[in-house]
């Protein structure tokens, strides 16, 4: 791009230095109905986005690279370009030729980058998920103290915590941010540059200084225009520059267009299960070891009928609750739904038909909205009184009736139901200002218009009858024209020099003072009057009038929604929780689940327990366990000990999260922690075997859990030596039996690890029930107490499809080793 600047056409030097002053991204530059890309940015992208790559010369002679892509079906091209990593910088013209052409003979069209578009800034629908969040997060660390900040600009949410090294890793997992901001500094760290490999996140990188407390301190307060953080929250200051750097990240990208954010909330570690990074894989809770959805817990449990819904269960099926009477909240509302059928039903359906109203109304609130978003957020606000005035009526009803199920009494004294119907508030008067002002319409330009009821406002309706009737308007005058001179054949025309004109042929002769003399031909004469260049302009201005007048009219609905933003963002939210709730409830009816007991207790009692996701396709057979201590089980392989560890971990989460579970009956004492080591992995990114992650995960456990966690582990020393193997499992029994002295359940083919029963007062021996007939080995998948007598690999391996030969080679050989 070393270009002679004077031989440069005007557009391209305009282009030359807007690029300079965006270097790291692709600039999309408007260019009548295309974005155009030039230089690098134009090779890169056509590759990418799979479109021609053309050339243009300029002044020296020399050809510039270039593609373009349609103004109109550009946010598609951008979300490849986002998926792809890039950050584009959005450059719109600001004035139409026209326009420019007024400042001066020649005068380039003004144009500016209006925005950047980046992984974590994304609003537009199209370039979202509707179920999962799109975090921007950003990473601090002064004086040895880290902290995490992260919001979502699509919904306003913004979160803040204190974190360390150590947890880093498993707030990252929990979080899932598609764009994380960090210091040029911290990216030098290796142990946090080996936690980002774990990831697929876009990483933008900034000075140190761009974390600086003083500059995001001064940030949080002009953002929130408050004197001191303190009025929005409890803050340390590495917290301050987390949340500080990520306003003025969205500042900057935002191009002084400014968003709806909640004051940031502090997410407290203490109120939340903690599922470390190794467990949320092993236990399938997001997706398969096999990187897949179907065959995850979320895959089961996602019922959800609204956006917002499934987004936020997915926030908290990545963070259950710790707290026994906030989870017991949440059951007696899913209770309250299993019993009321009818209620459930028809709250599901309402619910099925409101659109995602929080990002439409962040995007209206950022200036980025759309006659669509206006249009969706109107539904919404009905669909959402209409349930307010159902659950209202239900209430009423239950309470005056003695025929209502006993159930339905329930209403009146639930607490969090309660809440949650007042947290819809009421927005009639909202949205019959919506209802009366903003037509259906799936527009998602204002320039289009079309999209406000002309019957909402006298000159719009106007000028929309002008637009629909002109024709008519026209013959109207005509006749008047002839009543008037008397003249039946007098015509009123229309062509492009003269525009519109009343025409006589030359025998007639027009005396009244009203007609003004145009033009005489051979046949003919022309006229005008004041009254045909009024009604002309009219018609030739109404299109643009109307539009501009509708534009304004969007603006000053906007302002109104604006007034009431943060109510209707309370509730989305309620509507969200309402939503799980109520699909909790679904889910507990259709899959025959119970209501858990979760007290402060130490108790891990289930009653035929079933592995939630395992049962759906298979005929299952259930389980229980009266866990005090360790359980150790043995048994071979295929006989079910895996499902089994996997079904009561995944049962105590259901159960934290405010869920019925898939039993009989359970009684689970709160759960801080839960660690799963099941399964085989590597980690070949990092350089570890098979075995050193099992170690690392297995230390992690050992040295995290407390007497309120939960532990899950499969087959530990499996990956090294019998005796280094044996010798390392006795040795974790033992630390989680008298160090942890939590609650575990170990399955092992170490037989030999049995005898520390004898030993360990909180550890019973188990093992998965199975039936030797004719020969073959039948699994039952029963847990029972006692110890396996063998393993039967050559069984599982006959199982596999192994030749005869080998077989028979394996007894031999296990029969000399047994004698």
């Amino acid at each position: 791009m070393n270009f002679i600047k004077e031989k440069n056409t005007p557009a391209m030097e305009q282009y030359l230095n807007l690029k300079t002053q965006y270097k790291d991204y692709l600039l999309f530059y408007r260019m009548g109905d295309f974005y155009e890309l030039f230089f690098d940015d134009a090779i890169q992208a056509a590759k990418l986005l799979n479109i021609v790559l053309t050339k243009r010369g300029n002044a020296n002679g020399q050809d510039i690279p270039m593609c373009g892509v349609p103004a109109h079906s550009s946010e598609s091209y951008l979300h490849k370009l986002i998926d792809f990593g890039f950050k584009v910088a959005v450059c719109d013209q600001l004035e139409t030729a026209d326009e420019a052409k007024k400042r001066g003979y020649k005068t380039i069209v003004k144009r500016d980058v209006v925005r950047i578009v980046t992984p974590g800034t994304i609003v537009e629908d199209s370039l979202l998920e509707d179920k999962s969040n799109n975090y921007l997060a950003s990473i601090v660390e002064q004086n040895k103290e880290y902290a995490i900040g992260w919001l979502e600009l699509s919904t306003g949410k913004f979160f803040y915590t204190v974190t360390n090294l150590k947890d880093l890793n498993s707030d990252l997992l929990r979080i899932s941010p598609r764009e994380l901001l960090i210091s040029d500094k911290l990216t030098e760290d290796e142990k946090i540059r080996l936690i980002l490999k774990n990831y697929k996140i876009s990483i933008t990188q900034h000075a140190q200084s761009f974390f600086e407390y003083n500059k995001s301190h001064r940030t949080l307060c002009e953002f929130y225009k408050v004197r001191e953080v303190g009025v929005i929250g409890n803050f340390s200051k590495v917290e301050v520059a987390a949340c500080g750097a990520l306003l003025e990240y969205v500042r900057v990208t935002q191009r002084g267009s400014i968003p709806r954010l909640e004051f940031p909330k502090p997410y407290k570690q203490q109120n939340f299960m903690l599922i470390d990074a190794s467990a949320r894989r092993n236990l399938e809770l997001f997706s398969t070891q096999f990187g897949e959805k179907k065959g995850s817990l979320i895959s089961i449990i996602d019922h959800t009928v609204t956006a917002s819904g499934g987004r936020l269960l997915k926030q908290m099926l990545a963070s259950p609750l710790t707290c026994s009477k906030a989870i017991n909240l949440r059951l007696s509302t899913v209770e309250f739904f299993v019993n009321n059928h009818e209620l459930r039903k028809k709250v599901r359906e309402i619910l099925s038909n409101i659109p995602d109203v929080e990002r439409s109304l962040s995007r209206l609130m950022l200036g980025r909205g759309s006659p669509k978003d206006m249009h969706l957020l109107k539904i919404g606000l009905g669909k959402t009184l209409e349930l307010s005035e159902l659950l209202s009526h239900y209430s009423q009803v239950s309470s005056q009736h003695s025929w209502i199920p006993v159930s339905a009494t329930q209403m009146t004294d639930n607490n969090e139901l309660n809440t949650i119907h007042k947290s819809l508030g009421d927005h009639k008067d909202l949205f019959e200002t919506l209802n009366n002002a903003v037509l259906d319409n799936n527009l998602n330009s204002l320039k289009e218009g079309g999209f406000i009821n002309p019957k909402y406002n006298q000159e719009l309706s106007e000028l929309s009858y002008v637009l629909n009737n002109s024709n008519k308007l026209i013959n109207k005058l005509r006749e008047s024209y002839r009543d008037l001179t008397g003249i039946a054949a007098l015509k009123i025309l229309h062509n492009n020099i003269l525009g519109y004109y009343v025409e006589v042929s030359a025998n007639h002769k027009i005396a009244a003072d009203i007609f003004i003399h145009r033009q005489s031909l051979a046949n003919s004469s022309r006229y005008t009057t004041n009254e045909l260049k009024e009604l002309e302009n009219k018609i030739l201005t109404a299109r643009d009038a109307a539009i501009n007048l509708e534009i304004k009219i969007f603006n000053e609905l906007c302002s109104k929604i604006a007034e009431e933003a943060e109510k209707i963002a309370l509730a989305a939210n309620s509507l969200a929780k309402l939503d799980i709730r109520a699909t909790f409830a679904e889910i507990a009816v259709r899959n025959n689940y119970a209501k858990p007991i979760i007290d402060e207790s130490k108790e891990f009692k289930i009653y035929n327990g079933r592995h939630p996701v395992v049962e759906i396709n298979n005929k299952f057979i259930a389980n229980s366990i009266d866990l005090i201590g360790i359980h150790l089980i043995t048994g071979p392989n295929m006989a079910g000990k895996s499902t089994f560890l996997r079904q009561n971990a995944l049962i105590a989460i259901l159960a934290h999260m405010g869920s019925f579970v898939p039993a009989e009956s359970a009684h689970i004492g709160v759960i801080d922690k839960i660690f799963s080591r099941v399964g085989a992995t590597d980690n070949i990114a990092a350089g570890y075997s098979t075995f050193m992650v099992e170690m690392i995960e297995t230390a992690t456990i050992v040295n995290q859990a407390t007497d309120r966690s939960l532990v899950v582990l499969d087959e530990i020393g499996r990956g090294t030596g019998v005796y280094d193997g044996l010798s390392i499992a006795q040795a974790v029994i033992e630390h989680i039996h008298n160090t942890n002295r939590c609650r575990a359940i170990f399955a092992t083919h170490y037989h030999e690890l049995t005898k520390v029963s004898k030993s360990l007062e909180n550890v019973k021996c188990f093992c998965v029930k199975i039936k030797e007939w004719n020969g073959e080995v039948i699994f039952l998948h029963e847990v029972i107490e006692g110890i396996a007598d063998e393993s039967y690999g050559i069984h599982v391996a006959k199982l596999a499809g192994f030749p005869d030969s080998v077989l028979n080679r394996a007894s031999e050989v296990f029969e000399e080793l047994k004698a």
